[in-house]
């Protein structure tokens, strides 16, 4: 209990470290919730990043998030971050819906960009944004942090190692509860701005299958949603079955919002991936979310079941406080400065992402999340 606190206290208030002559330059579109963890404190303690820009629709919140996380300098205006001399680095944390104008205008302007997950409404403008990015010679990466931590890759190896056996099936779920963490106008909510379950959860536990079992889905046999009630082409939850090579299976559950028991009572939230194999299986509670706490439980058929639990990797840059974000932040600047990072998210990886999400969407009887009317210069409309 006293490490776990530590960690989690180390995690909010990470050493700042002495930064090298010209570290990498970050900008961030948007005073975003999930910028302090993401970005803000992994750039602390990382020698080669900096924030130094940030950019809001309403300039007096920016001016409030930047003096809250003393970053330097507050743009007028997103196009003003994006052309700023001052970065080097776009960390775009918009909603989904403008994932793709906002970094094809990054990449106009020749910025690098870190993209929140998920990459972009849909996978026509996934394909445009990565094909855009080689064009610019320029780096572009979605931010599925979790597939950084070592825990999950200690999952994969167990799997990989043949000690339970071959994979027969995963199950997944990511869960919320409700008026937790989406207040009511947030942007989930709204179609126009790619909201919805599967673009916000379903990714993460989509991309942990095709991670675990180092394979595309084939077919979904089934997905079903649970609507929005003000907006039916919003799944408030969305049940997923995939078909894997080899017969294996994956089910996965995301809710952006489980309803409170009896009408009252909140329901816990869920977080977790089993891996279910021929002599065994394991269990990975807090896959999304490693870093606060996670537990990797080996049950195998015969023999002591045993947990694991792993905040630092055996090789390799790492400390037993460095979120699931800092790991990420590593590869990122890795890859910035020319090295092989250790974990990498490809193009190929997210666009074929947002085809099986284009497809949960098709299969349960949604339409695709809207596509972006912006056209690049020089670009034709999508």
């Amino acid at each position: 209990m006293i490490d776990l606190i530590a960690r989690n206290l180390k995690l909010k208030n990470p050493p700042i470290v002495e930064k090298d002559e010209r570290p990498w330059r970050f900008g961030i579109l948007g005073a975003a919730r999930i910028g302090p963890a993401a970005m803000i404190r992994p750039a602390r303690s990382h020698p080669r990043a900096v924030v130094t820009a940030v950019a809001a629709r309403d300039k007096e919140k920016a001016k409030a998030y930047a003096k809250e996380h003393l970053i330097p300098l507050v743009l007028d205006s997103y196009a003003d971050l994006v052309k700023s001399s001052e970065i080097d680095v776009v960390y775009n944390a918009l909603p989904n819906g403008l994932h793709y104008e906002w970094t094809m205008r990054a990449l106009e302007a020749g910025k690098h960009v870190l993209l929140e997950k998920p990459c972009t409404s849909n996978a026509k403008e996934a394909k445009a944004i990565f094909k855009y990015a080689q064009q610019k010679n320029l780096i572009v990466m979605e931010a599925y942090h979790h597939r950084f931590y070592p825990a999950l890759h200690r999952v994969k190896e167990i799997v990989d190692s043949g000690e339970l056996g071959k994979v027969q099936s995963i199950y997944s779920d990511l869960c919320l509860t409700a008026g937790t963490i989406l207040v009511k106008d947030d942007f989930r909510w709204y179609y126009d701005l790619a909201g919805g379950a599967t673009m916000d959860l379903g990714v993460y536990t989509l991309l942990s299958s095709r991670y675990i079992t180092s394979a595309d889905p084939v077919e979904i046999t089934e997905a079903t949603s649970s609507p929005y009630a003000k907006d039916s082409r919003i799944d408030r939850a969305m049940v997923t079955k995939f078909a894997f090579p080899s017969g294996v299976t994956a089910e996965t559950l995301v809710d952006i919002a489980i309803p409170p028991s009896f009408g009252f009572i909140p329901t816990p939230p869920r977080n977790s991936l089993t891996v279910k194999c021929e002599h065994g299986e394991i269990k990975y509670l807090g896959a999304a979310m490693p870093h606060l706490f996670h537990s990797i439980n080996v049950k195998p058929s015969k023999g002591p079941s045993r947990t694991e639990k792993v905040y630092k990797p055996k090789d390799g840059p790492g400390e037993e406080w460095w979120s699931s974000y800092r790991y990420m932040l590593e590869s990122f600047i890795d890859k910035l400065d020319g090295k092989e990072p250790k974990t990498w998210i490809s193009p190929e990886e997210s666009i074929t992402q947002m085809e099986w999400i284009d497809a949960t969407y098709l299969k349960a009887g949604l339409p695709l999340r809207p596509t972006s009317k912006y056209v690049p210069e020089g670009g034709e409309t999508l």
